[in-house]
């Protein structure tokens, strides 16, 4: 069955239900990878994803955004990426992954970046992405596309 990692950058936390852990724990096909950078738009973004994952049946492992080049992706159904953008250019992290990323794990990929301004786009990079603002006010409506992104993806596996 194919995986999706779900990548997120936001700092490690347990927060209803969700499990952080530095690495290592076992993926299944019912578990999304959610990445993460530190902010506070991201810690209240991170718990609502996994709130929905949950409700949807999948279990979610939160890392931060160190792992992502390290990290094995092929066990997870899922991977979305939350990363702030700076100057208008994200982490290294994110793009020397995507670039090392073929196309079926693209496939599986949800990008959501953060700036300044909403109208913001990642480019093209054969992945579901989505940008936001960071403001609190945002979050409902970014889990809401990020729901969209993953139901493409979730159904395409069954």
């Amino acid at each position: 069955m194919k995986t999706l990692l779900i990548l997120m950058a936001v700092t490690a936390f347990v927060a209803q239900g969700v499990h952080a852990a530095e690495g290592g724990a076992s993926a299944t096909s019912k578990s999304v990878l959610i990445v993460t950078q530190k902010s506070k738009y991201k810690k209240a973004l991170v718990p609502a994803i996994a709130t929905l994952l949950k409700e949807r049946g999948y279990e979610s492992k939160v890392v931060g955004t160190d792992a992502l080049t390290d990290r094995e992706t092929a066990g997870y159904a899922a991977i979305v990426v939350v990363v702030s953008t700076q100057g208008w250019k994200s982490r290294k992290q994110l793009p020397a992954f995507l670039k090392s990323a073929d196309a079926r794990t693209k496939g599986r990929i949800v990008v959501v970046t953060t700036a300044n301004k909403p109208n913001w786009r990642a480019g093209d990079r054969g992945v579901h992405a989505i940008t936001t603002a960071s403001k609190i006010s945002n979050v409902a409506a970014t889990v809401s596309k990020v729901a969209k992104g993953l139901d493409g993806i979730l159904s395409a596996q069954k």
